[in-house]
């Protein structure tokens, strides 16, 4: 399943009468080795959750390994920090390649949002680095709303406010966001566990949109390419004022809820273990996504394709439609998302 979203960037640069000295560094450097960057991203591995977790993520972090990944990076909600849980992180730091992580709100169901980085070995909740000549940034809206107050998640505060009230990004972020930008002239992509073009997902994400959106109109084309985000377990893709966001599906499952419950795809054992396990449409293979970026061509996203493990959402009577969701569907897909002029 592959979709092409045409951009309408870098149009000043492509004009007959332009000449390279006035190209974006990282135009030119398609003459240069750095130009092509490969990044595997998953999301939503939920360790604690599925039993199979570790088969999952091994499978992801083999692909990387062989078809030579620049580096990693998991998009939230990956397992809570506790010591029984150390193996699984140590298996994701088989990887050779750097590594990088996403804090997801569940991340933060047992512990403080400290407690998780210190885990993972995350020394910020929101940073940014330089990989060749791309420039990524990760952000966190983890913060819930009580009256004019954000607070940040801690040990499933979050979990008692209603879901109007949950996925906030701070002023503070966002203004650091904005001089992160400034302070680089590389092309741009952004990650984060919630969407900031979903209103389902990050509920201010109106103010990210703001600053991307104003960075690309101030140096006059698109150096924010793409934003990738997790959270929903959906798959999907969206072309708004340039730039693109993409939803990287759970590696894992899709969440029903209490009145879908069903206990037959399991044993008696493993659903005792795995207690949320009955309330989830887990996938029979792992979804996780290889993205190619060429700078001034391209970014291909190189997506999976599983299928239910029976009975699937439909077969239970799930609505996929209801609160405007995404239609549910075990599949990560491929996409080519154009950098040039089309």
């Amino acid at each position: 399943m592959k979709d092409t979203i045409k951009r309408r960037a870098f149009l000043k640069y492509f004009g007959a009468s332009l000449s390279f000295a006035f190209f974006p560094s990282y135009l030119t450097s398609c003459y240069s080795k750095n130009r092509k960057i490969r990044m595997g991203i998953c999301s939503d591995v939920h360790h604690d959750l599925m039993p199979d977790s570790e088969a999952r993520l091994k499978t992801f972090l083999d692909e990387a390994t062989k078809t030579k990944a620049d580096f990693i990076i998991q998009l939230g909600d990956f397992c809570l920090p506790r010591e029984k849980n150390q193996p699984f992180l140590d298996l994701w730091n088989t990887f050779k390649g750097q590594k990088y992580h996403v804090l997801g709100n569940h991340d933060m169901d047992k512990s403080s949002k400290q407690q998780m980085m210190d885990f993972l070995g995350v020394d910020q909740p929101y940073y940014s680095f330089d990989f060749k000549e791309v420039h990524f940034v990760v952000l966190d809206p983890n913060f819930y709303k009580d009256g004019e107050e954000l607070i940040e998640f801690d040990n499933g505060n979050y979990l008692k406010h209603s879901g109007q009230s949950r996925y906030f990004i701070t002023k503070n972020q966002v203004s650091w966001l904005q001089e992160d930008l400034q302070s680089t002239d590389k092309p741009t992509i952004i990650f984060s566990h919630q969407s900031f073009q979903n209103p389902y997902s990050c509920k201010n994400g109106e103010l990210v949109r703001e600053v991307l959106e104003k960075e690309n109109e101030r140096v006059g084309y698109n150096k924010v390419m793409a934003c990738f985000n997790g959270h929903d377990h959906t798959d999907g893709c969206e072309y708004v004022k340039g730039i693109t966001y993409v939803h990287i599906n759970s590696m894992s499952e899709y969440w029903l809820g209490r009145k879908y419950k069903c206990e037959t795809r399991y044993s008696a054992v493993i659903n005792k273990k795995y207690s949320a396990l009955k309330y989830v449409a887990p996938y029979k293979d792992p979804l996780y996504a290889f993205v190619e970026i060429e700078l001034g061509n391209s970014i291909k996203v190189e997506g999976k394709t599983s299928e239910w493990i029976a009975p699937s959402p439909q077969e239970l009577g799930y609505d996929d439609t209801k609160k405007g969701r995404v239609k549910a569907v075990p599949v990560m897909s491929s996409r080519n998302i154009s950098l040039m002029n089309q």
